[in-house]
Formats: C-alpha cells, structure tokens, sequence
C-alpha cells in the first residue's frame, strides 16, 4: 500500500516538475541569446514524452493510474505548446542569432513529436495555431526534399 503511493507520488512530482518549468517561461526572453538558448532547450525536454517516461521509470515499477497519466499527458502537450511559443518569441528576439536553426529544428521537432507522432490531445485554445505551424513546417520539409 506504501509503495502504491510512493509510485503515484513519483507520478505527480514528473508532472508538478513538467508544469512547473512550463509556468515560468517569462524568464526565458531575458538575457543573451546563449543564456534564452539554454532556458529554451530546457522547455524542449520538459516536452519530450520519451525522456518523461525514462525519469519516471527510473524510480517506479508500477504503471501510473489513468487519472496520473492524463496529468503527464496534458502537461507534455502544454510543454510542446510553450516550445512553439518562445521558439517564436526567440526568433523575434534574436533574428540574427548563431542558435536560430536549432530553435527551429527544435520546435518543430517538439511539435511532431507529441502531437504528431505520439499523438498527444492539443489543447483545444491552440489547436488553430499549433496545425498552422505544423502545417506550415510539412511544406518546408517536402520543399527542402525536392531540391
């Protein structure tokens, strides 16, 4: 029984963790362009669902319950978004820095992986822009492939 709520503990700290970094993102426009690039990376593992499952199953053997993975599910998707938010915000901020292909790369990367590949839900307030710039990035892609 103590060992049930542990596991489930362990499930709702990943997911406090996830939200946590995802809810301070105003900090990430202030400073150098290596200093946002280093906050902005950190916004991309907290999307990254393969290295949310590895950090969980580090310290759990159990299966999370449904209510726990809903959680960690909604809080990836939240990630993704703020990954799609302040890569554009780092754009604007920073046209002209040494770390714009990789801001890039990894916000569409970020977006197909949860929302694409793993097919995690978007929220319902995003769903226009985030098929937008999917969208939008499929037709670089095809574009980049022709050439």
């Amino acid at each position: 029984m103590n060992t049930m709520r542990f596991q489930s503990g362990r499930w709702k700290c990943a997911a406090l963790l996830i939200l946590f970094v995802i809810t301070s993102p105003p900090r990430l426009l202030a400073g150098d362009d290596d200093s946002v690039f280093a906050n902005f990376q950190r916004l991309v593992r907290a999307a990254d669902p393969k290295l949310a499952v590895k950090t969980l199953k580090e310290g759990s053997s159990s299966v999370p319950s449904q209510a726990d993975s809903e959680k960690l599910v909604g809080a990836i998707a939240s990630a993704a978004v703020d990954v799609m938010d302040n890569g554009a915000a780092f754009e604007e901020q920073h046209p002209q820095s040494k770390h714009l292909g990789e801001v890039r790369a990894a916000t569409m990367e970020t977006l197909w992986s949860v929302f694409g590949s793993k097919g995690f839900p978007i929220p319902q307030d995003r769903l226009e822009e985030v098929e937008a710039r999917e969208d939008g990035e499929m037709k670089i892609k095809a574009l980049l492939k022709e050439e």
